[in-house]
């Protein structure tokens, strides 16, 4: 049961990795601002741009509520969000030159904003770990099967099929 959803999360991870490299490529393309947004004071974006994926909070602090509840989205020409960063943070902290977070706060104090912004490449990485690791776990056990050996210590099974004496697994297939 364990490995089959292991297995289950593994090709959704696969899945969520190839979605990432095609708006990646996307992005050179096309820019898309992905903006939900409730009837309190909280404002959620997803921006996409030149290879650059942010997200990006906006809270209003002055009591006012933001107009229209939903989804909106708006695209236009590629640009890079590094390029606007110098509006959307005062407050800015580059992590190993690649992921970079800031704040801001209006001059009249009426909104918030944080922003992380994350290049594709990373996510795409990040997406594709797991199942590179399931893939790599799986041929030693699947070589030991074949081999008659146990799949958990290897222990040689040849003369006892049907238990392990080493370690008391029962192997699926001999």
């Amino acid at each position: 049961m364990r490995r089959h959803l292991l297995n289950v999360i593994a090709a959704l991870s696969l899945l969520l990795c190839l979605a990432t490299v095609s708006l990646w490529v996307r992005s050179y393309w096309v820019s898309e601002w992905i903006s939900w947004s409730s009837d309190g004071p909280t404002n959620f974006n997803i921006i996409t741009g030149r290879g650059k994926f942010v997200l990006n909070k906006v809270t209003q602090t002055d009591g006012s509520s933001w107009q229209g509840r939903g989804w909106q989205r708006s695209g236009q020409a590629p640009y890079d969000p590094i390029d606007a960063w110098q509006v959307w943070s005062t407050e800015r902290l580059t992590i190993f030159n690649v992921i970079t977070w800031g704040r801001r706060a209006s001059s009249d104090g009426s909104t918030q904003s944080l922003t992380v912004m994350l290049p594709y490449w990373l996510v795409a990485i990040v997406t594709f770990a797991f199942p590179c690791v399931q893939i790599i776990r799986r041929f030693p056990r699947d070589r030991r099967i074949r081999a008659g050996l146990c799949p958990i210590c290897g222990y040689d099974l040849r003369a006892t099929p049907g238990r392990c004496p080493e370690c008391g697994t029962v192997p699926e297939k001999c």
